[in-house]
């Protein structure tokens, strides 16, 4: 299995969009507020056909272990950030590396909107699935949990538990994300996963 296409696959599923949900909100007073500004991606959880098996994959800061059909160990790595925009616009970029080569990046506009703790996250045209999320804070950060995929028209296109993306508030730490000289690196802070 080429590396290549491993790395396509996880940036594209971790890039899938967005819809509306239904469901009991927390009061106004508990709410975790997301507003329009900048986040970094600490991790993202999202499913992914690798090696023609549907998984759920989870790549970080900090690092991943995945094992491949051939038994072969592989390190995810990733670092990114989401802007999200005053208007309901946002930008989602991510740099994913495997076994620590040089990092794909994938640059995408969205869009995004917060329906009391619900966020939704979508593609900029509003012309592919979107995603329903309940919002979180757990300390500084921000996880959102995957609750329904819909389609452009309001259809439902199934679960979405199991992904999560976690963020922090402010820029992506160390140099801004760059098509040409983007490194993956490894994070010194905590693993949230072993938290949740």
């Amino acid at each position: 299995m080429a590396r290549a296409w491993r790395l396509a696959a996880v940036t594209v599923a971790a890039l899938r969009g967005f819809a509306c949900a239904h469901g009991t909100s927390a009061p106004a007073s508990e709410r975790p507020l997301l507003v329009a500004g900048q986040y970094q991606v600490e991790s993202i959880r999202s499913r992914a056909m690798l090696d023609g098996v549907d998984r759920m994959i989870e790549i970080s800061e900090s690092g991943t272990r995945l094992v491949d059909a051939a038994g072969a160990e592989h390190m995810l790595t990733e670092r990114g950030a989401l802007t999200l925009g005053s208007g309901g616009s946002c930008r989602l970029a991510l740099a994913v590396s495997v076994d620590g080569d040089d990092p794909g990046i994938s640059d995408r506009s969205c869009t995004w909107e917060l329906r009391d703790d619900v966020f939704l996250l979508g593609d900029a045209q509003g012309q592919g699935a979107r995603t329903a999320y309940r919002v979180r804070k757990i300390g500084e950060r921000f996880v959102l949990e995957g609750l329904r995929d819909f389609g452009p028209g309001g259809e439902d296109l199934g679960d979405a538990s199991g992904e999560r993306i976690v963020l922090l508030r402010g820029p992506a730490r160390g140099q801004p994300l760059d098509r040409v000289t983007e490194q993956s690196r490894r994070s010194d802070g905590p693993e949230l996963t072993h938290e949740l």
